[in-house]
């Protein structure tokens, strides 16, 4: 006896979009704008603080590691419109990060020391943090440090016991 099963096709998986606010008393410190599809993320980040303003899109592994981390960098006052002041673009290949800046016209590659699985941080995004906790649950274990990537300095530190 042969048996066929036809299921239709399975529809993409939707994005998820959010908007995350950070809030001092009643002054709005930062409000971050995020679209998150399987594989990758997008995000507008303004830091009402620090005066500026950022634009973001990672690629997302199967580990929930960051494979390229693409970002562009504007004062708040800049246009919509505006070209970035910096952009950059950080490729984590094992214990380092390849980072592409292009500034003023120009093209600098750096290679930088980091720790291998490190994510992309830059502060106070919410989705970023948010993808560190989803890397420690792909873990698997009670407890773990997973380390964050300063993408303003290139530092790398551990964001403890997630």
């Amino acid at each position: 006896v042969l048996v066929s099963l036809i299921l239709p096709p399975r529809p993409p998986a939707r994005a998820q979009e959010a908007t995350y606010i950070v809030r001092q008393g009643t002054d709005t410190v930062a409000i971050e704008r995020v679209r998150r599809t399987p594989g990758a993320l997008e995000a507008t980040l303004l830091d009402r603080y620090q005066r500026v303003r950022w634009r973001f899109a990672a690629a997302i592994a199967q580990d929930e590691t960051v494979i390229r981390f693409e970002n562009a960098y504007f004062q708040a006052a800049d246009s919509a419109a505006a070209e970035p002041r910096q952009r950059s673009a950080l490729d984590f290949q094992g214990d380092s990060v390849i980072a592409t800046i292009e500034q003023g016209g120009q093209s600098r590659v750096q290679r930088i020391g980091s720790r291998a699985g490190a994510l992309p941080f830059i502060n106070p995004s919410f989705v970023l943090i948010e993808q560190a906790i989803r890397r420690a649950r792909a873990l698997g274990r009670d407890s773990v440090a997973v380390p964050l990537f300063a993408v303003s300095g290139g530092q790398t530190f551990d964001d403890r016991e997630l």
